[in-house]
C-alpha cells in the first residue's frame, strides 16, 4: 500500500470510529477518547495532531 493508500484508509477508519460513536452516543456522551481508540489510532499520532480537527470540515466540503 503506498503513502496515499494509507492516508486514505486512516481517514476512513478515523471517520467510521467518529460516525460510530456520534451514531450510539449524544453529543455529550461521546468521547474523542474512543474515537481515537476504535480507529486505531494513538493520542500522540501525527496524523491525529495534524487532521482531527481539519477532516471533518473537508469531508463534509466535498460531500
Amino acid at each position: 500500500m503506498n503513502r496515499k493508500e494509507k492516508r486514505f484508509q486512516r481517514e476512513n477508519d478515523l471517520l467510521k470510529a467518529a460516525l460510530d460513536e456520534f451514531s450510539s452516543k449524544s453529543y455529550e456522551e461521546a468521547s474523542l477518547n474512543r474515537i481515537i481508540k476504535n480507529a486505531g489510532m494513538s493520542k500522540g499520532s501525527k496524523y491525529l495532531k495534524k487532521g482531527i480537527y481539519k477532516f471533518p470540515l473537508s469531508w463534509y466540503s466535498i460531500n
